[in-house]
């Protein structure tokens, strides 16, 4: 116990080991059948997966009475915690909503059926088992603790799920000082936290090292791979021709522009409209820029003048971009040596109104006027195109559809509003469509929106609400303004 909790080894149950004793810790003793004899302060192995591709699924996320963290809070830190793995190993984690997934993610109480029981707030936090069939990957969080992300209070659930994802993966608990995988917990700030040598070592000799275009000889990742805050996880190193505050030749200010596309690279959110692009951090309240996307995002043509949709892969990171007929396979902010085309895949050649890779089962949407397509990796599935009103309360001729880390739901936007979709009742919420700007870029409401283009399908009512319902509600003051003027005019009219 002392050899793993950095104390000196003395054989006695001394003050600083009694201190150590009633630390919060990992639910997995220290010393396997394994390790006994290992006196080496390093990283100890357990085992491997037969493959590199691995699936996780949320089984619960606790009871939200008891629980202190939203469900996006913690899919958020969840999904930053496998990135610090796929960061120097050649892994990739993709969630998947039905069926059997290598890691489930689960929130328990007490005893919970795995004979390793929990013990209320403090002490055991969460455990995880090691690679294997049945019960091998599972990772079991302490309902009880007092969780939170980022803060630096409570227990942080970014840095106990890294842990015990690296336990998922084969590791064992580490002697070395500083070791994600020691036993004890310590606080590490999230948007700053390196994986220390001692557990890159240990993960690289089950998997190997991961490669980086830009450098195939270094297993570090560029800082653009894992999404940080307050520091933009897709760093700009020079002025990609930041616009002039004085008079610009071109002056887009994010709240005035329909934006052609949106998405959620890294964690943040990016705005694209004709040339140039904004971003925002989550938790964020400021956007950032605009900037010209080809001084930054560096393989796409001079002759492109709009985006018309882009997504990240959730596989591996790989963001596409969409213009016209043609699109471009980017790694962080270069693209393959390769221009694509759409219909080489199936999709129409007068392009594509927007694009997502759906969070709920792992398939990418393309979404062109009333009309849409799903994809399973680079295959259409059987019977696509499909009606748009699949989506019931979607509108047809979308601008742009995303998702969000810090954020449930699904975002379809058009023109100046949005429609959030809920993705478990698989509906558009009540009470949209909203302003987009008011909403998300903090703008000031400028007019009452006028609806004449858009179908809605009512919430209350269940029906269509076109045109004429929408232009009724415009000409209603109208007609009543001309009602009121001709009563007067007729009363005047008797009275003379």
């Amino acid at each position: 116990m002392q050899r793993y909790a950095g104390l000196n080894e003395t054989g006695v149950i001394d003050e600083p080991t009694k201190e150590k004793m009633h630390q919060p810790r990992c639910g997995l003793p220290d010393v396997s059948g394994q390790n006994r004899r290992l006196r080496k302060k390093r990283y100890n192995i357990q085992g491997n997966w037969d493959k590199t591709d691995l699936t996780y699924k949320f089984v619960s996320y606790g009871d939200p009475t008891v629980l202190s963290l939203s469900e996006s809070d913690i899919r958020y830190a969840v999904e930053r915690a496998f990135a610090v793995w796929s960061e120097v190993a050649p892994l990739t984690f993709t969630e998947m909503w039905y069926g059997d997934a290598d890691i489930n993610i689960d929130f328990r109480r007490f005893y919970h059926g795995d004979n390793f029981p929990f013990d209320g707030a403090g002490g055991v936090l969460a455990h995880a088992f090691f690679p294997g069939e049945g019960i091998g990957g599972d990772t079991h969080f302490d309902e009880d603790e007092p969780w939170s992300v980022g803060t630096g209070t409570g227990v942080d659930i970014f840095v106990t799920a890294s842990h015990e994802f690296g336990h998922a993966l084969g590791l064992h608990h580490s002697s070395s000082p500083g070791s994600l995988m020691s036993p004890y917990y310590n606080y590490y700030d999230m948007n700053t936290f390196t994986l220390p040598d001692d557990d890159r070592q240990g993960i690289q000799t089950l998997y190997g090292r991961r490669h980086y275009r830009n450098n195939p000889d270094s297993d570090e990742a560029p800082r653009t791979s894992i999404p940080e805050n307050p520091t933009p996880p897709i760093v700009i190193t020079e002025n990609p021709n930041i616009i002039p505050g004085a008079n610009p030749p071109i002056s887009p200010q994010q709240c005035q522009p329909v934006f052609d596309a949106i998405a959620d690279l890294r964690g943040e959110l990016f705005f694209f409209h004709n040339e140039y692009f904004w971003r925002k951090r989550a938790g964020d309240g400021d956007m950032s820029g605009p900037w010209r996307i080809h001084s930054f995002w560096e393989g796409i043509p001079d002759d492109v003048r709009k985006i018309d949709a882009v997504y990240e892969r959730l596989t591996d990171g790989r963001i596409f971009f969409f213009a016209g007929p043609r699109y471009w396979i980017f790694e962080d902010r270069y693209a393959q040596d390769r221009t694509y085309y759409l219909r080489d895949i199936g999709l129409p050649d007068d392009g594509i109104d927007a694009a997502l890779q759906w969070r709920r089962n792992g398939k990418i949407y393309f979404f062109k006027d009333d009309i849409y397509w799903r994809f399973k990796d680079d295959a259409m599935d059987y019977g696509y195109p499909k009606d748009i009103s699949k989506w019931t309360g979607v509108p047809a001729y979308i601008d742009a559809v995303f998702q969000a880390r810090s954020l449930d739901g699904t975002y379809f936007v058009k023109d100046d509003l949005y429609w959030k979709f809920n993705d478990g009742v698989i509906e558009v919420e009540y009470g949209y469509p909203r302003d987009f700007a008011l909403d998300f870029l903090g703008c000031t409401p400028r007019f009452i929106p006028n609806r004449n283009d858009v179908n809605v399908i009512s919430p209350i009512l269940g029906n269509q609400m076109g045109n004429s319902t929408a232009a009724w509600t415009v000409s209603a003051p109208n007609t009543l303004t001309l009602t009121t003027l001709v009563s007067l005019s007729v009363m005047f009219y008797w009275r003379t």
